[in-house]
């Protein structure tokens, strides 16, 4: 996340496997997921481009088959943010 003038105005999210490659670019992994109605590579940017826009964690929506990405995406802002301000 980069904060300018206290406004998020960038915002790169992904999740690592244990193997340490991201989720968001893993073709197989994305196929194996999108059983569940959406990929890493179709939900992250959508949680992204909702952050941008409201500025609020709390109003970017769940998008649907990635429910618990959310609550680690509102994690990962969390503490982006304190880290931000400290």
């Amino acid at each position: 996340i980069i904060v300018k003038e206290g406004k998020i105005v960038e915002v790169d999210y992904n999740e690592l496997k244990k193997d340490g490659h991201g989720k968001e670019e893993d073709a197989d992994y994305c196929e194996e997921m999108s059983i569940s109605g959406t990929t890493p590579a179709i939900a992250y940017p959508i949680m992204e481009k909702m952050l941008l826009s409201t500025q609020d964690m709390m109003q970017v929506d769940a998008v649907t088959g990635a429910t618990y990405s959310l609550h680690r995406f509102r994690l990962a802002v969390t503490v982006a943010l304190m880290q931000a301000y400290l």
